[in-house]
């Protein structure tokens, strides 16, 4: 062992002055370590845990914003069926209402058909019996102004008498 301390003697060691160095180096790491590494150790720390908050917050904001695509495409979806719906609906109650209204009319037109019918035929038999009741007298004044007073009382009888006759 003094062999390797001469040959190291020789080349400049000293090992005091080693042992001093690392004596030296312990003390400044102990120093390094108690006041500087904890510190930057406390800051990576907490570095790393708003890193690891920050992704999982972006996985639960990735998770959310699907789950809301999903959710908006469910309610587009009930949407356009109650849409759908609330149309057909609509359709069915305007064709009703479009029906009911048709035969109503239809009614009332056949109403006023009938109407129309009675009223003609009231027309009609009250015009026959005006013109049945006027008859004579109008055969009479067409009669007399055609013969003009060529007929006689006489003659009128005979007339009748033989319109009578041929009735009977």
């Amino acid at each position: 062992m003094q062999a390797i301390l001469n040959v190291l003697g020789n080349i400049g060691f000293n090992w005091h002055v080693a042992v001093l160095n690392f004596f030296n180096f312990l003390v400044i790491l102990f120093i390094l370590n108690k006041f500087f590494f904890k510190k930057i150790g406390h800051t990576i720390a907490e570095r790393d845990e708003k890193i690891r908050r920050g992704i999982a917050d972006a996985h639960e904001a990735e998770y959310k914003l699907t789950q809301a695509e999903s959710e908006k495409k469910d309610i587009l979806h009930k949407a356009k069926i109650e849409s759908h719906d609330i149309v057909s609906a609509a359709t069915g109650k305007a064709e009703a209402a479009a029906r009911d209204i048709i035969l109503k009319s239809e009614h009332e037109a056949e109403g006023l058909r009938s109407k129309l019918k009675s009223d003609i035929a009231n027309a009609t038999e009250k015009a026959y019996d005006e013109v049945s009741s006027q008859t004579p007298e109008l055969v009479r004044s067409v009669i007399k102004s055609i013969l003009k007073d060529q007929i006689t009382v006489e003659i009128n009888a005979a007339y009748v008498q033989n319109i009578i006759k041929s009735k009977v």
